[in-house]
């Protein structure tokens, strides 16, 4: 990510020890990487980062600053759906994954986790719902049908996992 800090060099008049320069020039860019992202964009890229790094607290501060600013980035609700998602928020998950859809009702992973996430909470019918949608917007999209079965099984439905699983298999025989 960028920020808007730029280091300048100065010529300094007296002589300064060389430590003294490189502690102030290191104080500079501490000052610049420190400084807050002023942009959608820019608190996006640091929830990401964040997420990355496995904090996925700091990441939905990171994207919530970016909503605040943006509210109608699709890309920056599923990506908080999933940091709530990864810290077991699954209620809060939904509400972000539903927002994205509504933002952008052909995304497909937005669909796909909030269907993971309807069936963590024992929802196995809406998860049902979900997966069919993505596999509607993508027959090829194997983790929707696999995930499908595992709902249908949750179901008893066995017959309609095993389709479910070998729909799966057959887009992607070399996945799991």
């Amino acid at each position: 990510f960028s920020t808007n800090w730029h280091v300048r060099q100065t010529i300094y008049p007296l002589p300064i020890h060389l430590t003294t320069i490189r502690s102030f020039h290191f104080i500079l860019i501490s000052i610049g990487f420190a400084a807050k992202a002023q942009t959608a964009e820019e608190y996006f890229n640091k929830g990401y980062l964040k997420a990355e790094l496995n904090d996925f607290k700091g990441a939905i501060v990171e994207y919530t600053k970016s909503i605040k600013i943006d509210p109608n980035d699709a890309e920056t609700y599923y990506n908080r759906g999933v940091s709530k998602r990864n810290l077991k928020d699954f209620k809060g998950a939904i509400l972000d994954y539903t927002k994205a859809i509504e933002l952008d009702p052909n995304k497909i992973e937005a669909y796909n986790n909030r269907g993971l996430s309807q069936g963590t909470l024992k929802d196995f019918k809406g998860a049902i719902l979900d997966f069919n949608k993505a596999t509607e917007i993508d027959p090829n999209y194997a983790n929707s049908y696999y995930n499908r079965g595992l709902a249908k099984a949750n179901l008893k439905d066995y017959f309609g996992a095993v389709e479910d699983y070998s729909k799966a298999l057959e887009i992607s025989p070399n996945a799991g």
